[in-house]
């Protein structure tokens, strides 16, 4: 829930905290979010809108309230496999916080919802200022299944299996049954 701009002619509306219902956003400690606050956008998040382009430059993480988003990795000849949810329980654009500027997959909403964006600039420069912010355990847990770090094993087999039937772990060969 957004406040009124302040008296005084200033533009900046005040996001409250405790009316979020992202629980990345809402679990943040309240210095970390003071940090994020005054780039967060309310946006509608209908389908199918795309949050990330695949090895493109992440401009906006998003942070829904509701809906939810599906990751989409793309495997061989053109066929694609969805790696991963993200609802009101995380964000996009992950990878950010990791250090990169893209991802290899795609990111597009699946249910339409609402929720919070801002330029992934401004939450590079807020984690660059904040001790916690990248290290925020509720930020952590919530993001390890959407980024590459902890995904990549994980979308290979799947990418594997759909390609080629059922594979031993992480897509090492074919597996015979008897």
């Amino acid at each position: 829930m957004l406040l009124p701009p302040l008296a005084g002619g200033s533009d900046v509306s005040i996001v409250l905290q405790r009316t979020i219902r992202n629980q990345i956003l809402a679990r943040l400690l309240e210095p970390d979010f003071d940090l994020l606050a005054p780039h967060l956008e309310e946006v509608m998040l209908p389908v199918p809108r795309q949050l990330e382009r695949r090895n493109r430059v992440i401009e906006h993480v998003y942070f829904p309230d509701s809906g939810f988003a599906s990751v989409v990795a793309n495997g061989q000849h053109d066929r694609s496999i969805e790696v991963a949810m993200i609802g009101r329980e995380g964000m996009t654009g992950f990878a950010v916080l990791l250090g990169t500027d893209r991802s290899p997959d795609e990111t597009f909403m699946q249910v339409a919802g609402a929720g919070w964006r801002m330029t992934a600039t401004s939450l590079r420069e807020a984690s660059e200022q904040s001790r916690t912010l990248s290290r925020e355990p509720s930020v952590v847990r919530a993001c390890l299944p959407c980024s590459d770090l902890a995904g990549s094993p994980v979308k290979r087999t799947q990418q594997a299996r759909r390609t080629h039937g059922a594979l031993a772990p992480y897509g090492a060969r074919p597996c015979r049954r008897r």
